[in-house]
């Protein structure tokens, strides 16, 4: 997820947390994000992407009003627009569960 830019920033921040807690293999950081994290239980909680890769995909990119994947709109004159756009047709191809769409 952190490479497609799904996390959101608290996701991304615990995704970090995490990393350390598992480099310095402290057992019970671990633990405690694993269970008592917000951000970390809200990834956990998503379901998988079975068959369909893309499918899933585009439904974390659209769980979260801000992604991380968003921040790169950012600096463009017309980037609120672009997104826009971007999400609604990544809605209309998710909820026409069209894959080969989703993967072009």
């Amino acid at each position: 997820m952190h490479f497609e830019g799904s996390l959101n920033e608290f996701e991304a921040a615990a995704r970090l947390e995490l990393y350390e807690a598992l480099r310095e293999s402290d057992e019970s950081e671990i633990q405690r994000l694993l269970c008592d994290d917000d951000a970390v239980q809200a990834v956990l909680d998503i379901e998988g992407d079975g068959e369909r890769p893309w499918l899933g995909r585009a439904k974390r990119l659209l769980r979260d009003e801000y992604p991380v994947l968003r921040k790169g709109s950012e600096s463009m004159a017309n980037g609120d627009a672009l997104w826009t756009d971007f999400v609604l047709s990544l809605k209309n191809l998710v909820e026409s569960e069209d894959e080969l769409g989703l993967y072009a």
